[in-house]
């Protein structure tokens, strides 16, 4: 009789997980496939969560996105004022409720993205050995694009989380 039991309570978890398992794949199909630019780093910068129209809004492949530093994608001026704003969001005291606050006191803030290019352009730039062609792609990598950051930072983790969404302003205003 026990026997009969322990196969039904595994059957019955194995469901639940299968449930809850697809239940998380539609999640992040949602939030992979949502129009609006949004990032999930720690405090290092390393990004954990990379949304499709980011790759799409930077034309570079998501798997080169995920887990790579997002300092890597701003100016150093812009990587010091979201540290500093990463750093002031620890600082503040939180009640025990509470499992998020806001960056810049919820405001956004100008930061300069640099928008970087496919690298397997710059292999065939390479391979061409096309001087001036990478030298063009040098400089569009640098090229700074002033964008809009707004997010919080997510205390529920292992290790506090910033979610940011990124907003392009146009005309560099």
């Amino acid at each position: 009789m026990s026997a009969h039991l322990s196969r039904q309570r595994k059957k019955l978890y194995i469901t639940d997980l299968k449930s809850e398992n697809a239940l998380l794949r539609r999640k992040e199909q949602i939030l992979l496939s949502i129009p609006d630019l949004i990032v999930v780093f720690d405090a290092s910068g390393t990004m954990s969560f990379v949304s499709r129209s980011v790759s799409r809004f930077l034309k570079c492949a998501l798997r080169d996105m995920e887990r790579s530093s997002f300092w890597e994608w701003l100016s150093d001026n812009s990587v010091r004022k979201v540290k500093s704003a990463f750093m002031d969001a620890l600082a503040v005291k939180r009640t025990g409720r509470e499992d998020s606050t806001p960056l810049w006191g919820g405001r956004s803030m100008m930061v300069e993205l640099l928008v970087h290019h496919d690298p397997q352009q710059q292999k065939q730039g390479e391979r061409e050995g096309n001087q001036q062609q990478q030298e063009e792609e040098e400089v569009k990598m640098k090229s700074p694009l002033m964008v809009s950051l707004k997010g919080v930072v997510h205390f529920a983790g292992e290790l506090p989380e910033c979610v940011c969404s990124i907003r392009h302003k146009e005309g560099g205003t």
